[in-house]
């Protein structure tokens, strides 16, 4: 089936970003690149361990993000994990966002 990409509307402190980011509807957690949550100014709240699709375990920061898609109806407020090791890991870096 191939991967499913989806643009997103993140806004934090006044800063709003339309963001292309890949949905694995099976997955528990939400990752965004630290230079986004740097973009947006986003306040780290903690570190967390997640253990990522190659079964790699790995630390990211903690915050939080308004995400709206007008599309799917959404507007909500969500933790986001924090990190580029992911984003590093995957060779396409058209894939990252």
């Amino acid at each position: 089936m191939g991967r499913i990409y989806k643009g997103f509307g993140l806004c934090n402190n006044g800063k709003k970003l339309i963001v292309v980011g890949f949905v694995d509807s099976g997955s528990d957690n939400t990752i965004l690149s630290k230079r986004v949550a740097d973009k947006l100014k986003i306040k780290m709240k903690g570190k967390e361990e997640l253990e990522v699709a190659n079964k790699e375990t790995i630390l990211t920061d903690v915050g939080e993000v308004r995400i709206i898609s007008e599309q799917d109806k959404i507007d909500d407020v969500i933790k986001v994990n924090v990190t580029d090791l992911p984003f590093e890991m995957d060779s396409d870096e058209k894939k990252q966002f």
